[in-house]
């Protein structure tokens, strides 16, 4: 099936072939393939002569999932008919775990504004530090996130809200 995405903003036109375990993706003249297997929001990709790698996937608002790939958020969204993913110019994001995990420190509060890629949050899961950064520039409508307590796979802990227009 054919489908345009945005990941991290860039857009892509893919076509996209799933067939049990196997996956197809091409985007324009490069092709992925190979295998995967999910459990629960952990999805386990498998491509060949490769490492296999390990993603947690969340649904985040908008119609937009992140993923997250080692350390790293990349988020990925479905152009739909007359528009980019329902990414409506009120609707909040909000920044949710990706895995179990506590919260070691929480670095703003309801009503900061704050910049893409800006640290809100920062938990610890497995000896391991994971930065929760702003998927653009908003304030900060609500914070769900307390120093020293575990939170589970997909909590919410911030809520961001678009920025005023000037």
């Amino acid at each position: 099936m054919k489908k345009t995405l945005r990941l991290d903003g860039s857009r892509h036109e893919t076509t996209v072939a799933l067939h049990g375990a196997t996956f197809r993706i091409t985007d324009g003249d490069r092709s992925i393939e190979g295998m995967r297997r999910w459990d629960g929001a952990r999805l386990q990709v498998e491509l060949p002569g490769e490492r296999v790698l390990e993603a947690h996937v969340v649904r985040a608002a908008g119609g937009r999932t992140a993923v997250w790939i080692d350390s790293d958020l990349h988020l990925v969204e479905e152009e739909t008919r007359g528009g980019s993913g329902g990414r409506g110019g009120a609707e909040a994001d909000t920044l949710v775990t990706p895995m179990p995990a506590k919260v070691v420190r929480v670095n703003v509060a309801a009503g900061d504004a704050v910049t893409e890629g800006q640290t809100l949050v920062v938990v610890e899961s497995m000896k391991m530090e994971l930065g929760l950064t702003a998927p653009r520039d908003g304030v900060v409508a609500t914070v769900n996130a307390e120093v020293g307590v575990m939170v589970a796979a997909g909590s919410m802990l911030v809520a961001l809200a678009p920025k005023e227009a000037p």
